[in-house]
């Protein structure tokens, strides 16, 4: 009996990540993954253009508070903890921006509010 490799199978012998499994697998849990974090990236490289480099940062500490509300959107039960954390990183957000979107702007950028979108 000729010898295969552990994974091969018939339609693909000795090349296990090819198979119809990984490829389904790869395209349900690790693509959409990639896709995120590309447009994210993307869209933050576009905000540092619309908006100060210090704002940017601000709104990308508030990352994990939106993560969660998407999670609580999602049907995750959340402990009391997460929200009282949700909340004080949103108050923190809410006072570093207090000082004006016209001082977070960049110097002749016309669009502040789409740069703190795509941040």
């Amino acid at each position: 009996a000729a010898h295969t490799r552990p994974g091969a199978s018939p339609t693909s012998p000795g090349v296990p990540f090819l198979s119809r499994r990984f490829v389904g697998l790869f395209a349900r849990r690790v693509l959409p993954v990639v896709l995120a974090h590309t447009i994210a990236t993307v869209g933050n490289n576009i905000s540092l253009g619309l908006i100060d480099p210090g704002l940017n940062a601000v709104l990308g500490s508030m990352t994990p508070a939106i993560t969660i509300v998407l999670s609580a959107a999602f049907g995750e039960r959340l402990a009391a903890q997460a929200w009282v954390a949700v909340a004080l990183v949103v108050c923190g957000g809410i006072l570093a921006i207090r000082g004006g979107v016209e001082a977070a702007s960049v110097e002749g950028a016309e669009r502040p509010f789409l740069g703190i979108a795509m941040s």
